[in-house]
């Protein structure tokens, strides 16, 4: 990708740009709407947090790969819920596989009402050794004749069953027939003056208390109020039901966040935090989709 968005600066290929635009001046609307609104860069991170993103040193090719432990360990609120690693068996790439709107199975570390108090949650994510299938053989007793090998029926649907490419895939199941919402997220934060806090997933603070390691400056994220125009003599925005609206969707920010840009305007760093990354993409689509249905 090496054409920019002349407004936001955002990297694009040229296929991507405005059906109505032409080829000598190219707009793109997928991470701005060619200008119709202003969302501020991500701030640059430390020098030493950059080098371990992008070094190629033991060191930072070490955090990388771990570096979902490392922002565990970091995080400043606890959301309750449910990472299914059954699908990391060695196999195939990394898949970062939630439990559609996040729940909890033991209780929330702040009651709600009339609840009572429950002890604390104990998260456990993706294990240090994925299991392969090498493994698995080891354990099968050395006088049984066995082979292991990838059928391939050709009466199987190949779109459903054609055998691993190496492509990167992430996944998030919402349980249920999505007729009704499950409810908000159950997500807790310490304040300073002490005592804890439930916050809502549309806070502007919910990605950096948790995603430390990608906002390491406390930048405040999407937030419900965000205009949609760059001046309020701007028309709204209509949605695909033609109805109007004067602020960023959720989608429409995170799209833009999700634009690299040249290294001048704005840290690519999100690029290069491998699986923390794939998480922030799949719980960024979960926030937004629990969000148009308590909407509805």
């Amino acid at each position: 990708m090496i054409h920019e968005c002349s407004s936001c600066h955002a990297l694009h290929w040229r296929a991507k740009r405005h059906t109505n635009s032409s080829e000598i001046h190219p707009t793109y609307e997928q991470c701005c709407k060619s200008g119709k609104f202003n969302i501020p860069y991500l701030d640059n991170v430390p020098g030493e947090l950059w080098n371990l993103f992008f070094a190629q040193d033991d060191i930072s090719k070490e955090f990388r790969q771990n570096i979902r432990q490392y922002n565990n360990a970091l995080a400043m609120r606890s959301v309750g819920g449910q990472v299914d690693n059954s699908v990391n068996n060695g196999r195939g790439p990394y898949v970062y596989k939630i439990y559609g709107e996040v729940y909890h199975r033991i209780g929330s570390l702040l009651p709600a009402g009339d609840d009572a108090p429950v002890f604390g949650q104990l998260y456990i994510y993706d294990p240090a050794v994925y299991v392969q299938a090498r493994e698995l053989s080891r354990e099968i007793p050395a006088e049984e004749n066995f082979r292991i090998g990838l059928y391939f029926d050709r009466e199987s649907d190949r779109r459903c069953y054609n055998l691993p490419t190496g492509a990167n895939e992430i996944a998030a199941i919402l349980p249920g027939d999505g007729d009704q919402p499950t409810g908000p997220r159950d997500i807790i934060v310490w304040r300073c003056g002490g005592g804890l806090m439930r916050i809502s997933e549309l806070d502007r603070n919910y990605y950096p208390l948790h995603y430390v390691v990608l906002f390491p400056t406390g930048q405040p994220q999407w937030h419900p109020n965000i205009p949609y125009g760059v001046n309020a003599d701007q028309p709204a925005a209509q949605d695909e039901a033609g109805e109007a609206y004067n602020q960023v969707t959720q989608i429409q920010y995170f799209a833009f966040r999700l634009h690299p840009r040249p290294p001048n305007i704005e840290s690519n760093h999100f690029f290069r935090a491998h699986n923390l990354f794939q998480q922030y993409g799949v719980d960024a689509w979960a926030t937004a989709e629990q969000a148009r249905l308590n909407f509805l």
